[in-house]
């Protein structure tokens, strides 16, 4: 799932001022991130969306560069010329799969911690 930390502060704000959400004060990247954090399902919710799945209602203030550069940070391979919806399904795609890979991981590590937990009690 796209995550707010790896958002800029701007867009942290920008997502605020978009889902009627009182900005923090003071403000810095920590209160913005534990804002947009707290209200992100019910920005979801709003909108008629999902937070496990974000579509373009997540997006609807980056403009397509600040999508491009996103993607760009990220070694997402995005076409150059890719239209605004194919930039979203791209990002989607990828954060989906990031999701899949990290629940598989979360899965092995609690699976581990139970066979040694079981080992040392026997």
């Amino acid at each position: 799932m796209l995550t707010p930390t790896s958002w800029t502060d701007s867009q942290l704000k920008s997502f605020c001022d978009y889902h009627g959400i009182p900005n923090p004060s003071p403000r810095t990247r920590d209160s913005l991130l534990s804002t947009v954090r707290s209200n992100y399902q019910s920005a979801a919710n709003k909108a008629g969306e999902t937070a496990a799945y974000p579509g373009n209602w997540l997006y609807s203030q980056w403009s397509d560069s600040d999508l491009k550069t996103w993607c760009d940070e990220r070694g997402i391979p995005v076409p150059q010329t890719g239209n605004r919806d194919s930039l979203i399904a791209s990002i989607r795609r990828h954060s989906y799969v990031a999701a899949q890979e990290a629940n598989k991981k979360y899965n092995s590590a609690t699976q581990q911690a139970s066979n040694a937990q079981e080992s040392l009690s026997n």
